[in-house]
């Protein structure tokens, strides 16, 4: 008989259950905590916080100083001219904009988040923390215009006539620094979080500008400073990317764009504006000068609780990217639609991964794992050597990114023009220091998903058309750096991917055809919706200019929206602590063949072949229920612990269950 790994305490046996009873938990978790966050809260104790034991105190401590760190490290510097930033300690500072007084500290739509209101940081507690010196004045005209939020998309912005003779030239004896924030909250536009109209607090609403674009009453605050003050500044405190037309106006010195805050972000703030902190945030989406640039605009508004998506794959960078190499925004399209000459300038104002920095850096290639001009292979991966040297005068953090381009043939797989691969940011380098840093992009990132053998092979799923590969380091989606490209060769016929690589699952198309997941294609063409999604092959033909047309067959798009998979339709509390008697064991070499009786009294339970082969695979066996029934909060809690074991065995007297985890 084979030796028990572990004797079989009580408190042994437990642990070991521990772990089975997770990977169970772990395939399915984000599903059931979503579905019934209500009830698995009630049976953890409830929605009541104690903010006194020690663990939650460390916990408080932990997460303040990472929303500090967060801002430190995402901030983006989207424009510094003429030496605005930083400022100097001695400089005394006008913060404008009602926003200075009631900043954003998280965000504001179904799937918001909220902050430890004692541990809140506004704005100007920050200045003093820092000691900058702010118009204390004009922060308490701002609170008493407004002295708190009139809703989520409210806009809360004072006319001009607030800004007497008299208040500007107390502004100016203060200082001839303007500081102008500007805050949005917003969502993912569940119920319409990003409205297209503006609602404001005294005023008119504004049907001719959307929620994402500044306000008439911003343009002139923002015209006010500009006359005014010799520098101006424009903090940019927001949950979803703005439209930023003025920052192009010569007399607007910086852009500093700080996202939503948390509980203590906006104590970063001034250490960003004074050069405590050099900004190495990048631009995560692209900034653009009209909303109707994006093809997304068109379905921005929602069917039920459904957002019709009809641009392919042409979402944010990839889309503006890839129609500036089609050459769209110099086409007589983009002429007659929105009278632009100049192409791609007067559509994007800062591109995707767009950063500035108080310092310069140089970079180069030292090392390449792959030889250029390679043919790649299936599991080929390519690791490039960066070197980045500070060239600048102050402190600071670079970021470098890596993009490949692969081959598109028309009416072919969709592809982007650029695709972002990797990235990797330095440590802090002084001027002069340098660091290497790696970077990596493997034939399997550079495969395309073609649901619907668009190329004609006959193979549905992740696949490399044969032609040439460009790895290159860029500045940002759309600037490269002064690196040569790559070039990678995929001989004819192409990769084809049939497995992932990681999981080594089989790869097929989930959510289309007619095994589709919910049993609706997302594609909408079950649902009686004529779609025409945008195509690299004709952007001008197939960019939406009106909404898509609403589903005819809404049972089936109910069904798709309200589908719950069976395992998780359940509304019972799960209960805890009840002995039923099951155990799991490991035996020394991974199998379970022969198991000590768990009772103590020297008997043996024998392998059962017949009900190990029925219960090999399956993750929805009912003694999974019922153990984990029977471990406790804490003992589940301790799963963590347990990693590394292969095969268990899921036993009880009388019978013995055998799960395979590696499956």
């Amino acid at each position: 008989m084979l030796k028990i790994k572990e004797k079989f305490t009580k408190k042994n046996i437990v642990k070991l259950s521990v772990m089975a009873v997770a990977l169970a938990l772990l395939i399915v978790g984000n599903v059931v905590c979503g579905i019934y966050s209500g009830m698995i809260t009630m049976a953890f104790g409830g929605y009541k916080t104690d903010f006194s034991k020690d663990g939650v105190k460390t916990a408080l401590v932990a997460s303040d100083e990472l929303c500090r760190q967060i801002i430190e490290e995402g901030a983006v510097l989207l424009k510094n001219e003429n030496s605005a930033l930083p400022v100097k300690d001695t400089d005394k500072i006008n913060l404008f904009g009602w926003g200075s007084s009631s900043l954003m500290y998280s965000s504001r739509g179904s799937g918001a988040i909220s902050s430890y209101g004692k541990k809140m940081v506004t704005l100007t507690d920050a200045f003093t923390a820092e000691g900058l010196e702010y118009n204390e004045s004009l922060i308490k005209k701002y609170v008493e215009f407004c002295p708190g939020s009139k809703g989520a998309t409210t806009l809360i912005e004072p006319d001009k006539s607030f800004y007497t003779k008299e208040l500007i030239d107390e502004a100016k004896a203060f200082s001839s620094v303007a500081v102008v924030v500007l805050v949005r909250g917003g969502g993912e536009n569940i119920g319409g979080e990003i409205p297209r109209t503006q609602t404001k607090f005294k005023y008119p609403a504004d049907e001719t500008r959307t929620y994402l674009q500044t306000s008439k009453e911003e343009d002139d605050l923002i015209e006010i400073v500009k006359e005014n003050f010799d520098r101006v500044i424009v903090i940019v405190n927001t949950a979803n990317i703005m439209h930023l037309n003025f920052a192009d106006d010569e007399k607007v010195d910086s852009v500093l764009f700080v996202g939503t805050l948390g509980q203590s972000g906006a104590a970063s703030i001034p250490k960003i504006l004074k050069g405590t902190v050099s900004p190495s945030g990048r631009t995560t989406d692209t900034y653009i000068y009209d909303p109707t640039f994006d093809p997304s605009y068109a379905n921005q508004l929602r069917y039920k609780d459904n957002i019709q998506y009809v641009a392919d794959i042409y979402m944010g960078y990839k889309w503006f990217e890839t129609a500036d190499k089609a050459g769209f925004w110099t086409s007589d399209y983009a002429k007659n639609k929105w009278g632009i000459t100049k192409g791609y300038s007067e559509v994007v104002q800062y591109p995707f991964g767009h950063g500035l920095s108080y310092t310069t850096f140089e970079k180069k290639i030292t090392a390449v794992s792959l030889p250029e001009n390679s043919t790649l292979k299936l599991d080929d991966k390519i690791e490039i050597t960066v070197e980045v040297t500070n060239t600048g005068s102050v402190s600071g953090k670079d970021v470098v990114e890596l993009y490949y381009t692969a081959p598109y043939y028309e009416n072919g797989i969709e592809k982007s023009a650029v695709n972002l691969a990797d990235f990797a940011k330095t440590e802090t380098l002084k001027p002069g220091q340098f660091q290497e840093v790696k970077l990596t992009v493997s034939a399997y990132d550079m495969a395309s998903f073609d649901c619907y053998d668009k190329n004609g092979n006959g193979f549905k799923g992740y696949e490399l058309d044969a032609g040439e590969y460009f790895v290159k380091i860029m500045e940002n989606a759309h600037e490269s750096s002064k690196i040569a490209e790559l070039k990678y060769n995929v001989a004819e016929g192409g990769l084809r991917f049939r497995r992932d690589t990681t999981t080594k699952k089989p790869i097929r198309p989930y959510f289309t055809g007619e095994s589709a997941y919910s049993g609706v294609p997302i594609d909408g063409s079950t649902v009686g919706a004529e779609k025409v999604y945008l195509t690299r092959s004709d952007f001008a033909g197939s960019f939406p200019v009106s909404r898509a047309a609403v589903p005819t067959e809404t049972k089936l798009v109910e069904q798709a929206n309200g589908y719950r998979n069976e395992l998780f339709n359940t509304t019972k509390k799960p209960t805890f602590g009840v002995d039923s008697g099951l155990r799991i064991v490991t035996l020394e070499n991974g199998s379970a063949a022969s198991l000590t009786d768990l009772n103590g009294d020297g008997g043996q339970l024998k392998y059962n072949d017949d009900l190990a082969i029925k219960l090999g695979l399956d993750y929805n066996a009912p003694e999974w229920e019922t153990l984990l029934s029977q471990l406790t909060v804490d003992e589940v809690c301790d799963l963590v612990e347990q990693a590394g074991y292969k095969t268990i065995a899921l036993a009880s007297v009388g019978k013995t269950f055998c799960i395979d985890l590696d499956g």
